[in-house]
């Protein structure tokens, strides 16, 4: 009797577990569906977020493509009017080296120029001075000319007088 209620509080804690075991396997089977479900859910929306990003990452590099494009033109245009602007400064500090070697040729001929106006106005004022010299010596010639020429009149004068007294 003790073995036959044994066995049958067996049987009744068998039929309980398997009771239990089929609910158990039926909430399982319940978890797995809604966990492939959630797998399902996720690995769209993963899918979903790749596109999007790659989309993003797309736009990303065209835009970084054309930023750079647009910065290498730029850059470009900058190399070009800084070369331009350094060919420019180059002419410029050339005319600049010429002028000053022009204002050096310049002064130099000026400076030149004024010893030789220096000369000649120190030999024009000694050639004014023999000539002021020369003038007064010639006039005094002059009037030494003209006072003998008056003495040879006057004593012409006196001869004539004397002949024409003498013819008389």
């Amino acid at each position: 009797q003790n073995i036959a209620t044994l066995q049958e509080q067996r049987e009744k804690e068998l039929a309980q577990t398997g009771e239990e075991a089929h609910a158990l396997q039926t909430d399982l089977d319940a978890a797995q569906a809604a966990l492939a479900e959630s797998v399902a859910l996720l690995a769209a929306d993963r899918q979903d977020a790749a596109r999007a990003l790659d989309a993003q990452r797309a736009a990303l590099e065209r835009t970084l493509a054309e930023t750079e494009e647009a910065q290498g033109g730029a850059v470009a245009a900058l190399e070009r009017q800084v070369g331009e602007a350094g060919e420019k400064l180059q002419r410029v500090e050339k005319q600049l080296h010429e002028t000053e070697e022009y204002q050096h040729h310049l002064e130099k001929s000026l400076a030149e120029s004024q010893a030789h106006a220096t000369e000649v106005l120190a030999e024009g004022e000694s050639v004014e001075a023999a000539l002021q010299g020369e003038l007064a010596a010639t006039r005094q010639n002059i009037a030494t000319l003209q006072e003998q020429r008056e003495k040879e009149l006057a004593q012409t004068g006196e001869e004539a007088h004397a002949l024409q007294t003498d013819l008389d």
